[in-house]
C-alpha cells in the first residue's frame, strides 16, 4: 500500500467520525460495522475499509511515518514512539525489529516540532 499524503489522511479520519457520529450506539457498537454501513448509505466515494500495517510493520499509517520516524542506532529499523504516563521521562522510542528502547524528556508535542522541522529541511535541500 502506498503511504497516505495528508489530504487522504483526514479524509479517512473524517469520514470514520462521521460514521461514529450517526450509526454508533444507534444501530452498533461496532466502528468497522458502522464505517461498512456509511460506506454503503451515505459515502460520497469508496474508502478502504482496512488500513494495511505494511508500511509501518505492527502499526497503522500514522503522520510519523510522513515526518520520518527515529531509526534504531543498533539495528537501523524505524522505531516506534510511546507515551509515558509518569516519572522524568516524557516518552520512549522502541525499536520493534531489536526491542531497544530510548527514553527522552520531550513530549510529543517538542518530538512532532522536531521531526517537521527535519522534514522541512530535508523537503527544501
Amino acid at each position: 500500500m502506498k503511504r497516505l499524503d495528508q489530504q487522504t489522511f483526514t479524509d479517512r479520519i473524517e469520514a470514520l467520525a462521521r460514521a461514529r457520529r450517526i450509526f454508533t450506539p444507534h444501530l452498533t457498537l461496532n466502528i468497522t460495522l458502522a464505517f461498512e454501513i456509511y460506506q454503503e448509505v451515505l459515502a460520497e466515494h469508496q474508502r478502504q475499509i482496512q488500513v494495511s500495517t505494511l508500511t509501518a510493520g505492527h502499526t497503522a499509517p500514522s503522520l510519523l511515518d510522513q515526518l520520518g520516524r527515529l531509526n534504531c542506532f543498533k539495528c537501523e529499523t524505524p522505531m516506534a514512539l510511546r507515551i509515558l504516563s509518569n516519572g522524568k521521562y516524557k516518552t520512549q522510542w522502541e525499536c520493534p525489529r531489536c526491542g531497544n528502547k530510548r527514553r527522552s524528556k520531550k513530549t510529543l508535542n517538542e518530538w512532532l516540532d522536531y521531526l517537521t522541522r527535519r522534514f522541512n529541511k530535508l523537503a527544501t535541500e
